[in-house]
């Protein structure tokens, strides 16, 4: 069962800088009343395994941005470096936590975006933990972790229906397709519905592999087939297969196989053609 590690409730009256840090869990921050940003870091940093805040001086290069308003809640996995700059006034609730099994950290297709409580789901949820934090009744320890859970299977149901309605199979045979051609994976993000990092997250949870590494296995198993089954020119190969360049298609072929096309051809081509 997931563990709650921290419950953090804050207030701000006037515009407000938190420096960059980093917590060694995850951590659900929860814009009640707030408008902003963070900058965060997307390479994590190893911590000691403990509850302290790590505060740094400054964001790394390389930094992402990313801005938030009232009813919105953003994730962050362990060791991930970030800011957060208030416009004004802000209520704000973080809870520190463990997810224990794969279905609870199916959160993690939410992480680094400002995901709006359209229907205030999430916000019933702080709602509920905010009141057994403070009235600390028998077993509210307890209580706590339950009620962490629930809410993290209630944030994967919602991923995982998302997912079945913005049709990511439609992207995998999209690419079963079309895997010879020139694809632009920022076209394919937007064709999905979902973020850069909830798509490569929710693609790569799906096919164990990221976008690009699925297209070149495709063109792989292409290839293969066309040395071994066919008498097809290798440059001929090598357009076929989305290679505008037979040096390079030769390149990439070598580097996987340890054969150049012409050899693994002459080795393994089916002699009766």
């Amino acid at each position: 069962m997931a563990k709650l590690l921290y419950l953090y409730l804050r207030q701000f009256h006037s515009p407000h800088f938190v420096p960059a840090h980093s917590h060694p869990c995850w951590e659900l921050v929860y814009y009640k009343c707030a408008t902003g940003h963070s900058e965060y870091a997307t390479s994590s940093r190893h911590l000691q395994k403990d509850i302290d805040i790590d505060f740094s001086d400054d964001i790394p290069s390389g930094c992402h941005l990313m801005t938030f308003s009232d009813n919105t809640f953003v994730i962050f996995p362990p060791n991930i470096t970030h800011n957060e700059v208030t416009d004004s006034r802000a209520d704000i609730i973080c809870l520190g936590f463990e997810p224990e099994d794969d279905y609870e950290k199916a959160v993690e297709h939410l992480t680094f975006c400002a995901n709006h409580d359209v229907d205030f789901s999430v916000f019933r949820y702080m709602q509920t933990l905010e009141q057994e934090f403070r009235a600390q009744r028998h077993g509210y320890r307890e209580m706590l972790d339950c009620v962490t859970r629930e809410l993290l299977l209630a944030l994967a149901r919602r991923t995982m229906e998302k997912e079945s309605r913005t049709g990511l199979d439609y992207i995998v045979r999209y690419l079963d397709e079309y895997f010879m051609e020139d694809i632009n994976i920022d076209g394919l993000v937007k064709m999905s519905g979902f973020s850069p990092s909830q798509f490569r997250l929710l693609f790569k949870q799906k096919m164990r592999v990221s976008p690009k590494q699925y297209i070149l296995t495709k063109r792989l198993e292409r290839i293969r087939d066309r040395l071994i089954n066919s008498a097809i020119p290798l440059s001929e190969i090598a357009v076929e297969c989305g290679f505008g360049d037979y040096y390079q298609f030769s390149a990439f072929f070598k580097r996987r196989e340890g054969l150049s096309p012409k050899e693994f051809r002459k080795r393994f081509q089916v002699t009766e053609l």
